[in-house]
């Protein structure tokens, strides 16, 4: 992927859409946000997936948190059109945050907001969340996602500028004007292990993860993943998916 042109996430969500429900790695941040939200919850939170994509996100919230005002932001519309279908009781907006016009529903700002493994993808990520301020009513919650370790060709195929340490997301929040409650150096050992594996795959992985339908050894492997990863460790000094929760200053 040639990092001067767009990122077409029409494409992406056409093909690898698919993939999503067996990917442990996106179970696995989905547990860790749930668990965040959970502590913060109330009938009637406004929650904002930021970068909803084909809205599985936003379908698992819709049957945890049935009182939940739930929306999502996506720039695709392939995302916006998979989201509609799967989340039946929410509402999303195509919308590019690094533009943004910010819709009449969302004018009056939400309670908490999600974002989860899209900063890595941006030229431009203090633009982006100095605009995600815009969206969020004053201490509302920003639970971030984002991740560490070293760049996969699969990662880098996807575009992925870079991935971030914990100092790193700190002083970009910071500098767009939010303030870091918590930041968590999750995944360790197996979330390690498993990337360790996406890395050694090189752009094999591409090849793989394209086909309509996924070997039953891929499924076999990343089944058992979702099984592990149950026990990694929260925060440790070696874990590579960075966990985040801040607030507008």
């Amino acid at each position: 992927m040639n990092y001067s042109q767009k990122d077409d996430w029409n494409q992406h969500w056409q093909d690898f859409g698919h993939a999503t429900a067996f990917n442990p790695a996106h179970h696995y941040r989905t547990s860790l946000i749930i668990n965040a939200l959970q502590k913060i919850y109330k009938p009637s939170i406004k929650i904002l997936d930021l970068g909803s994509g084909q809205g599985d996100l936003v379908m698992e919230l819709e049957s945890l948190f049935p009182q939940a005002i739930l929306y999502g932001v996506e720039l695709s519309h392939e995302g916006i059109k998979k989201a509609s279908e799967k989340a039946l009781f929410s509402q999303f907006f195509q919308m590019d945050l690094l533009d943004i016009h910010i819709p009449d529903t969302l004018k009056t700002g939400v309670d908490a907001a999600i974002c989860s493994e899209v900063l890595e993808h941006l030229d431009d990520p203090v633009l982006f969340l100095k605009n995600t301020g815009k969206l969020l009513k004053k201490n509302a919650s920003l639970i971030i996602t984002v991740p560490s370790g070293p760049r996969s060709a699969y990662d880098k195929y996807l575009g992925h500028r870079k991935h971030f340490n914990a100092a790193e997301m700190r002083a970009l929040l910071e500098s767009a004007g939010f303030e870091v409650d918590s930041i968590f150096r999750a995944g360790f050992p197996f979330f390690n292990l498993y990337k360790l594996l996406i890395i050694l795959r090189g752009k094999r992985l591409v090849k793989d993860i394209n086909q309509s339908d996924l070997s039953w050894l891929a499924k076999f492997i990343m089944y058992s993943f979702s099984i592990l990863f149950k026990i990694n460790l929260k925060n440790t000094s070696w874990g590579w998916q960075l966990f985040v929760i801040a607030r507008v200053k």
